[in-house]
């Protein structure tokens, strides 16, 4: 038996440590922000997409960096993968808000506040990784 973590250990892992990086948001904003990452297939979607689970581009992100290189610190690499969640949730708002597709997150927000979220998303993507 493998002593691995399973998929929703890390899933569990990363959830925790973008909690911590949206402590550092104002209460208005930190809302808004997870909103967005409540979405479909998002890190903390709490509903299961029938395709994909819920987070899964930040956990192939770690899984892939864990099997190319064992040896990695797994700091980094929990970073680089919340830093990729914050990222790809902010392209795919802006490009929601873009299309002016009416996705449950932008009739939540509207368009301004949905802005605003995509710059804290890119901002927090920074900031993860520089927090490791």
């Amino acid at each position: 038996m493998s002593s691995a973590p399973t998929f929703a250990a890390h899933q569990q892992t990363l959830r925790e440590q973008l909690a911590v990086l949206l402590d550092s948001l104002a209460p208005s904003l930190q809302t808004d922000v997870r909103t967005a990452l409540e979405g479909e297939s998002k890190l903390l979607c709490t509903t299961e997409a029938e395709v994909l689970p819920s987070g899964v581009w930040p956990l192939l992100t770690l899984l892939l960096s864990q099997y190319l290189a064992p040896e990695i610190d797994l700091t980094l690499a929990r970073s680089v993968a919340v830093a990729l969640e914050c990222c790809v949730c902010a392209i795919d708002l802006l490009d929601d808000v873009m299309d002016e597709d009416q996705t449950p997150t932008l009739l939540a927000l509207g368009i301004p506040r949905a802005l605003s979220t995509c710059d804290a998303l890119r901002a927090l993507s920074f900031q993860s990784l520089l927090l490791r």
